[in-house]
């Protein structure tokens, strides 16, 4: 088994605990911050997965770079990029919107 832990610091005034641990093929993200305490998944981790900048305490980039190697043939990979899509679906969506607002403004001002 692997397991890297690490403290991200949130909107708490005390940094969020996160431990990231693969065991064969089964990747498991922990967070005590309060989305992560009810069992979901949060920023904190997911964070190291999306490349996103983050105030990480005693996490280095060779650690972030061997988490984000876990992810592909993990149990989590398929969700993660089933996440993904439905992000870039929204981001579409709402760039449509957008324009059809724009339209919209255009139609009723004729």
């Amino acid at each position: 088994m692997k397991e890297i832990s690490y403290q991200a610091q949130g909107s708490a005034s005390e940094p969020y605990n996160i431990t990231i641990s693969l065991n064969g093929s089964n990747l498991r993200c922990i967070c005590d911050c309060p989305a992560g305490s009810m069992g979901t998944h949060c920023k904190h981790w997911m964070s190291v997965f999306e490349g996103k900048k983050q105030d990480y305490i005693n996490l280095n980039e060779s650690q972030i770079e061997e988490i984000r190697s876990w992810l592909s043939g993990s149990d989590l990979e398929e969700p993660w990029n089933e996440f993904n899509k439905i992000k870039d679906l929204e981001l579409e969506l709402k760039k449509k919107k957008k324009d059809i607002t724009k339209k919209f403004k255009i139609a009723m001002k004729r």
